[in-house]
């Protein structure tokens, strides 16, 4: 059996909502269920039309 290989690439922004809703408009839905990021966390995650993950955050979002 083979095993699925979790790969996601990780985009920083220095304007996390305004980047979310430049996603949104462009019809790019968030899929934060993914992984909970925490209250207050200024990223989120989206995937591609590749189902490809992304993790769109801020630098200092840790």
């Amino acid at each position: 059996m083979l095993s699925q290989a979790e790969v996601w690439l990780e985009l920083f922004t220095d304007d996390f909502p305004m980047a979310a809703d430049h996603f949104a408009k462009a019809g790019i839905v968030r899929c934060d269920a993914i992984e909970p990021l925490g209250e207050g966390f200024r990223g989120g995650w989206i995937t591609n039309p590749a189902n490809v993950i992304h993790m769109v955050r801020e630098p200092d979002a840790w």
